[in-house]
C-alpha cells in the first residue's frame, strides 16, 4: 500500500495528537528539538520590507529574533527562559510585535511587546490556548484563534468544542469572542488589504476552505476567489493590492509517488489563472508577500517529512521567479544576552 502524507491530514492528525504528546516530550529526553538548532515554522516581514521576525532554536531554546532580510544583523528580542516562543508578527506601523509563548503544559499564551522586546504584556486570558494571532490594519486590535484550555486538553471525542476567532484591544481590554463555530482547525490567519476582513483556512473533512470573517457584518463565508483555488490549497495569502493570492499545493509529479511534495503557486483573483512558482521537490510552507516589493518569502522544509523540520528561508521574485536562499548569520551564543527576558506570567 502506498503511503501518502498530505498537509490536510497532517493538520488534522497534529490537532488530535498534540495534547497527548507535547506534555510528555516538551524539554524531555524524547523531545526531537532538545538539541535542535534552526528556524521555527513562522516568520513576518516588517512593514518597510527591510527586517524579518523569526523564531529560532538554539540547543532547544526557542526565542524571538529580528534580522535584516538578507540574514545579517541578527538580534535576539525576547529570551524564552523555560518557555518556547514562536509565531512572531509585526504591527502595521512596525512599533509592536506579537508572539506566542508555549510552556511545558502545551498551552500557548498570546504576548505583545514593543519592537525591541520591552514592555511585554499578556493579551490572552489564562484559560485560553491560542493557535495564531495578527494585528488589525489599524494596529489597535489583535485578532486571534483560540480554544478553551480545558477543551484543548481533552482527547478526541471527549468534547465538541473547537477553535474560534477572538479579538482584544492592544491595551489588553475588551476581549471578545467573534465566532461560535467550534472549528476543528483554523490556520493561516491574515488581514485583508482593506482591513475589513480576517482570513483563515478551515478544513471541512474534504478540503481546505479559504474563509473570510467580515468585521462589518460579523459573518463567516468563503473568501473572494476561494472557489477558483484547487481543493488542496494551503496557507493562502492575499497580495497587498488584492489582485493575487499565493498558496502551497501538491506538486502534480508527486501524486503517484509514495510521498506528496508541496510547491508554491500564484493565482490571479479575477481570472483564476494559476502559475507554479517553485519546483523544489520538498515541502514549502508559510508564504508571505512583501509589502512594497514584488517578492514573496517562504520556508522550505528540506527534511520533509522527517522530524525535526529543517527550514530554509527563501525569497522569490514574482516577475522572474528567481530564488534567493537566505542564511541567518547568528552571532555566537555567548553574545546573545538580551535585556528583555520573557515576562513571567
Amino acid at each position: 500500500m502506498r503511503r501518502k502524507r498530505t498537509l490536510g491530514s497532517l493538520i488534522v492528525a497534529t490537532t488530535i495528537l498534540f495534547v497527548s504528546t507535547l506534555v510528555f516530550t516538551f524539554f524531555s529526553q524524547d523531545d526531537p528539538y532538545r538539541f535542535f538548532v534552526g528556524l521555527g515554522n513562522k516568520f513576518d516581514i516588517s512593514p518597510n520590507d527591510e527586517k524579518v521576525l523569526i523564531s529560532y532554536y538554539l540547543n532547544g531554546d526557542k526565542d524571538i529574533y529580528e534580522a535584516d532580510v538578507n540574514g545579517e544583523n541578527v538580534q535576539k528580542l525576547v529570551d524564552a527562559g523555560k518557555a518556547r516562543l514562536h509565531s512572531p508578527k509585526y504591527s502595521p506601523e512596525g512599533e509592536r510585535i506579537l508572539f506566542l509563548s508555549s510552556h511545558s503544559d502545551g498551552i500557548n499564551s498570546l504576548m505583545m511587546a514593543h519592537r525591541d522586546g520591552s514592555n511585554q504584556k499578556r493579551l490572552s486570558e489564562k484559560n485560553m490556548h491560542v493557535s495564531e494571532a495578527v494585528f488589525s490594519a489599524a494596529g489597535d486590535t489583535v485578532f486571534y484563534t483560540a480554544i478553551l484550555e480545558e477543551d484543548f486538553r481533552k482527547a478526541e471525542g471527549e468534547t465538541k468544542e473547537g477553535l474560534d476567532l477572538y479579538s482584544v484591544s492592544i491595551t489588553g481590554e475588551d476581549n471578545k469572542q467573534l465566532t461560535d463555530k467550534n472549528h476543528f482547525t483554523m490556520n493561516a490567519l491574515s488581514i485583508s488589504p482593506a482591513g475589513d476582513q480576517v482570513f483563515y483556512h478551515l478544513y471541512n473533512g474534504n478540503r481546505e476552505q479559504f474563509t473570510s470573517y467580515s468585521l462589518e457584518t460579523g459573518t463567516e463565508s468563503p473568501a473572494d476567489g476561494s472557489s477558483l483555488l484547487p481543493v488542496e490549497a494551503y496557507s493562502t495569502v492575499v497580495s497587498p493590492d488584492g489582485t493575487k493570492v499565493v498558496y502551497t499545493s501538491i506538486a502534480e509529479e508527486s501524486r503517484n509517488s509514495s510521498l506528496y511534495e508541496y510547491d508554491l503557486f500564484l493565482m490571479d483573483v479575477a481570472s483564476g489563472k494559476k502559475e507554479r512558482m517553485t519546483n523544489l521537490n520538498t515541502s514549502v510552507i508559510a508564504p508571505m508577500f512583501f509589502h512594497k516589493e514584488e517578492r514573496i518569502a517562504f520556508l522550505e522544509n528540506t527534511n520533509w517529512p522527517g522530524s525535526p523540520e529543517k527550514y530554509e528561508f527563501m525569497i522569490q521574485d514574482v516577475r522572474n521567479k528567481e530564488l534567493d536562499y537566505v542564511t541567518f548569520h547568528m552571532p555566537p551564543e555567548s553574545t546573545l544576552n538580551v535585556s528583555y527576558p520573557l515576562f513571567q506570567m
